[in-house]
């Protein structure tokens, strides 16, 4: 003999499974997202082993390095990232300047940030700053440009 309390029990768990139908239902029904909104992500960079190699920075002092990149006309104001690669002193694993500020055997870091509203950026473009802080022996810079943007990149240059 079932007691009331038996049902009620039962009666729980068959209504939390008819709602777990029917939400699966419901979100088996909604309308998939067309490929078009969906935002794609383009790497851009030069063909280039390095491009910027050997470039000297004196010692204690600052130096930047600014990097423009025109989109290809596809969006009229492209957003993106660089991911760069810094070397202080030769370019093997060993000479690469940390992404996190860390500071190198000679004293030498560096650090990026989205340029401010400039000549250099504008419609269609994306610009970056990095600068490069020498230690008391000076720095030897190479850079690698990498970004990853919204639209595929038609130019990059480096200016400093």
């Amino acid at each position: 003999m079932n007691s009331r309390l038996d049902q009620t029990q039962d009666n729980a768990v068959l209504t939390e499974i008819k709602n777990l139908q029917s939400d699966f239902a419901e979100l088996k029904s909604r309308q998939s997202i067309a490929r078009s909104l969906v935002t794609r992500a383009y790497n851009v960079q030069t063909g280039n082993a390095f491009d910027l190699s050997a470039y000297s920075v004196p010692a204690n002092t600052l130096h930047s390095f600014f990097i423009t990149v025109t989109g290809d006309g596809s969006q009229p104001q492209p957003y993106g990232i660089q991911y760069s690669q810094v070397y202080n002193g030769g370019t093997d694993a060993g000479h690469r300047l940390s992404d996190y500020q860390q500071i190198d055997a000679t004293g030498t870091y560096y650090s990026w940030l989205p340029s401010p509203p400039s000549p250099l950026a504008g419609p269609n473009k994306m610009s970056w700053t990095i600068a490069v802080q020498a230690g008391s022996s000076g720095a030897s810079v190479y850079i690698k440009i990498r970004t990853m943007m919204t639209c595929k990149g038609a130019s990059i240059s480096l200016s400093y």
